[in-house]
């Protein structure tokens, strides 16, 4: 009878193996590396081709603001008539360790 679950197990094993392939590499795509990428002037389409969907998007057609993040970085793109106007890099994780440095002075 345990013959009949080896192959079963065999094929659990290997597909938890290729699962865990698959993981290690689908990192992030919000990084600074991708960040360079974007320039002034480039479409939206284009800008979602590096970064993927955006975590969140305001404005409308004309104007627009999206927003990608992740624990580690945050990325803005500014939209105006569809192509990008501005963007930001900012690194969460770098800003929080500063953050903890930072003691405020206090008055008498």
């Amino acid at each position: 009878m345990t013959a009949l679950f080896r192959p079963a197990r065999l094929g659990l094993a290997v597909a938890l193996v290729a699962w865990c392939l698959c993981l290690a590499g689908c990192g992030s795509k919000i990084t600074r590396d991708n960040f360079d990428k974007i320039k002034t002037g480039m479409s939206r389409s284009d800008v979602e081709a590096i970064l993927g969907s955006p975590t969140k998007t305001l404005g409308d057609e004309k104007k627009a603001i999206a927003v990608w993040k992740d624990d580690e970085n945050q990325i803005k793109v500014a939209y105006e008539d569809g192509k990008v106007a501005f963007h930001r890099f900012l690194n969460i994780k770098e800003l929080k360790e500063k953050l903890k440095q930072f003691k405020p002075k206090v008055n008498p």
